[in-house]
């Protein structure tokens, strides 16, 4: 069974996480407190080059691709030929220890690394409340949610600016206003 667990920052009682699934070819992973979405895995179209460099002891290889509308940047060691890396970025054919997007909104770095590990921790199944509903949204839900939240951020910034005769903010396209976590 091919199954990885990556832990971001605790945001909740149950972490935020994306999960993958090797044998269901599929991702889990939460937003917000409430919000958990299951998807096919991505299939990024990487191009490797052949620029390296070092991360600790390992020496790392770059790849590049586009994905989800960002340009991103990869840095994956051959020595841990495991094809996964943080968040959503994998199928290289190396761990990736480091990536950013071009503008460096989304940058990941490991801090440290034991490999091979001791460690026995047996990864599950992201995990959601005992009161939370059994079901799964899909990845247009959540664009969708995201739309609707983008929608009432704009009525209420302009209604706030009216309240207060105040210019109304100049409206930001999507993408500058997300970071997106699909």
């Amino acid at each position: 069974m091919s199954v990885r667990s990556y832990l971001g920052q605790l945001t909740t009682q149950y972490g935020n996480q994306v999960y993958n699934n090797g044998e269901k070819d599929s991702i889990y992973w939460n937003q917000w407190i409430d919000f958990y979405v299951a998807e096919k895995t991505p299939k990024i179209n990487w191009q490797l080059n052949n620029k390296t460099k070092q991360i600790g002891k390992f020496t790392v290889h770059q790849a590049v691709a586009n994905y989800r509308g960002r340009s991103y940047t990869a840095w994956y060691a051959l020595d841990i030929p495991l094809p996964y890396g943080p968040w959503k970025l994998q199928g290289l054919p190396g761990l990736i220890l480091e990536a950013y997007d071009a503008n460096k909104e989304m940058y990941f770095y490991f801090k440290s690394i034991e490999y091979p590990t001791t460690n026995t921790a047996i990864i599950t199944q992201l995990k959601r409340p005992k009161d939370h509903p059994n079901t799964w949204h899909s990845l247009q839900g959540f664009k969708d949610r995201l739309d609707d939240i983008y929608e009432k951020m704009k009525i209420n910034s302009i209604l706030i600016a009216e309240k207060y005769n105040a210019e109304v903010p100049e409206q930001k396209i999507k993408s500058e206003a997300f970071i997106e976590s699909f």
